[in-house]
């Protein structure tokens, strides 16, 4: 009965024992002790050492040694008894054949006398075993019950072990979550500033093209102002030839100043002014467009361009923060029905 209980309980440890990590800080391999070492700068063992000491594996492996020595004390005890009781009986038997070799001998002979003799000896080896074995009985019974205490002792450190490790994972888990979607709310509110720093810049760039429009059509209703006033000049000149003759000679004079002038800036600007050509046609387009409705805003293929990357880049950015939500949603899910399959396990 004491033999099945202890086998039970040995077995009972062993199956709590296989749940924690033992782990040897020398594993074999040269390589990867030493990737370890040079990884965490020579400082594995201690880390190993604080994990473990941190989620309890330290105390529940001494509680699991000190139920293993405790078992193996109590399985010495019990050879012990075992061998004094072969002893005791032993004894027991030689003694029945000494007392059936007495009654069969008849007395007042010397081989009774010896008999007698034999059986007296027996007899005080028989009462010197039978204290010592009596002692080595309650011996065995105070070890059996100092092994049954290391081990509910090691198993309420286990449980412990287990509870303390959910609480950690519920808050790790929390904190995951919690970064994750701070990550996600970060990202959005820099991707949703850049898209308002984008349309803002597309904003301002229609007004300063209304401004440079404003401008050229002024420009160009001064130049019509000029252009009419220097054809009613020359209309007033061929009434007074002398009037003719001050004209010819004013506009000679401005024509050479300003055919240097002009050839200078041709040389220097014509790439600004093929530019301003394409600016010109964007004038055009915008002016048109305003003829024909107020409401309506000239937007360039540059914007447009502009608003669909934009627009590209708000979608892709939702993509990624609903499926960064939904992982970490599912992983929080996920890991403790995997917990509790290995617990049932």
């Amino acid at each position: 009965m004491l033999c099945r209980r202890l086998h039970q309980h040995h077995a009972q440890i062993k199956r709590f024992s296989k749940h924690i990590c033992i782990r040897n800080l020398n594993t074999g391999y040269q390589a990867v002790d030493k990737l370890a070492d040079t990884a965490t700068f020579g400082k594995i063992d201690s880390i190993i050492q604080w994990y473990e000491d941190k989620f309890g594996l330290s105390e529940v492996r001494h509680a699991q040694e000190d139920a293993i020595k405790a078992r193996q004390k109590c399985m010495d005890l019990q050879k012990k008894r075992r061998e004094h009781v072969k002893e005791y009986l032993d004894i027991q038997k030689e003694m029945e054949s000494i007392v059936r070799e007495i009654m069969k001998t008849e007395r007042g002979t010397d081989r009774y006398v010896e008999l007698a003799i034999q059986e007296n000896e027996i007899i005080k080896r028989k009462n010197d075993i039978k204290p010592y074995l009596e002692m080595m009985e309650e011996e065995e019974k105070l070890a059996f019950d100092y092994y049954n205490s290391k081990v509910s002792e090691s198993h309420e450190k286990e449980r412990l072990r287990t509870e303390n490790f959910k609480l950690y994972y519920l808050c790790w888990s929390i904190a995951a979550v919690g970064l994750g979607l701070l990550a996600n709310f970060i990202y959005n509110r820099h991707k949703n500033k850049e898209f308002r720093d984008i349309v803002l810049s597309a904003t301002g760039n229609s007004e300063d093209y209304k401004k440079m429009t404003n401008q050229l059509i002024s420009i160009v209703q001064d130049q019509q102002k000029e252009i009419r006033k220097f054809f009613s000049d020359i209309t007033g000149a061929q009434r007074n030839p002398e009037n003719l003759k001050d004209l010819q000679s004013t506009a000679k004079a401005m024509a050479t100043e300003n055919i240097a002038e002009a050839l200078q800036v041709i040389r220097t600007d014509q790439e600004s002014l093929l530019k301003e050509i394409k600016e010109m046609k964007k004038v055009v387009a915008i002016h048109g467009a305003k003829s024909n409705s107020d409401n309506v805003v000239y937007i360039g293929p540059e914007v447009k361009d502009l608003l669909c990357e934009t627009e590209s880049n708000i979608q892709r950015t939702l993509t990624i923060g609903y499926t960064v939500t939904t992982v970490l949603g599912v992983v929080g899910i996920a890991i403790p029905i995997v917990m509790k399959l290995f617990k049932g396990d």
